[in-house]
């Protein structure tokens, strides 16, 4: 990693799609191939270089506190700081909590605590770099999906971002793209000035989310670009995701393990 770099995992959700599953176990720590997703993307992160790590925490967080607690201390290169919310204050929200410790940095790696991906974070990393600008989005192309990314071919400028549009307009959307559409895989990579745009963690009324409430904004300034995955990725958000997860683990090539 040529500049110092951070990550966040966000880890507050309650996890309700998932069902019985969430109800006794919080969605990262449920279990694939004999090991929590959280410890994939740790294991992950360490290979690449990255040993700071926060995480915030929300339903069942004396687990998750518990869990991070043994890796740190059966992972001595790793230092990871976690931090409890009373109310979740959604994915920007979440980030603000460790504000002190991105001063510290110049580059922050985001990453949602149910996606399960071997994606390689160097690449990633060095296309953020090679742009310089605000933040970078990871994105992967399928048939549909609850956010719509649109760019440009050649410098990988996103041009359009849709978060959430309406039932009517991505059944449209979709009939003029056959071929599938572009989408947030939900990992990305900010600069640390970035996050000087998110008011203060004490001062938030309501829950931020930062594809939602930010990367309109960006796109509209050009200070968000696109970054294309070359990897297998799973969102554990409902119980076919997990199962299909659990089924197609080959798939993986985590870099940590080879």
């Amino acid at each position: 990693m040529k500049k110092k770099t951070m990550a966040i995992i966000l880890s507050a959700g309650f996890g309700t799609r998932l069902k019985t599953l969430t109800e006794k176990t919080p969605k990262p720590l449920l279990p694939i191939n004999n090991h929590p997703m959280l410890f994939y993307t740790l294991k992950e992160l360490e290979y690449f270089g990255v040993t700071d790590v926060c995480v915030n925490t929300h339903y069942l967080a004396n687990q998750i506190e518990e869990f991070l607690k043994n890796h740190q201390n059966s992972h001595s290169t790793m230092k990871i700081t976690w931090a409890f919310e009373e109310a979740p204050t959604g994915t920007a929200g979440g980030c603000k909590l460790f504000q002190d410790h991105i001063d510290l940095f110049d580059n922050v790696i985001v990453i949602y605590g149910d996606i399960l991906s071997d994606i390689n974070y160097g690449e990633m990393l060095d296309f953020h770099q090679k742009h310089r600008r605000l933040a970078t989005m990871a994105i992967h192309h399928r048939q549909t999906s609850n956010s719509i990314v649109e760019l440009d071919p050649h410098s990988f400028q996103v041009t359009n971002f849709y978060e959430r549009p309406s039932a009517d307009f991505l059944e449209a959307y979709r009939s003029t793209h056959p071929d599938g559409i572009w989408v947030n895989s939900a990992i990305y990579i900010f600069q640390k000035e970035f996050f000087q745009r998110v008011p203060q963690y004490k001062s938030l009324q309501n829950p931020m989310d930062l594809p939602k409430d930010f990367f309109g904004k960006l796109t509209e300034e050009g200070e968000l670009f696109a970054y294309k995955i070359k990897a297998t990725r799973y969102a554990i958000d409902s119980v076919e995701k997990y199962r299909e997860a659990e089924k197609n683990f080959s798939l993986f090539r985590f870099h940590s393990q080879h």
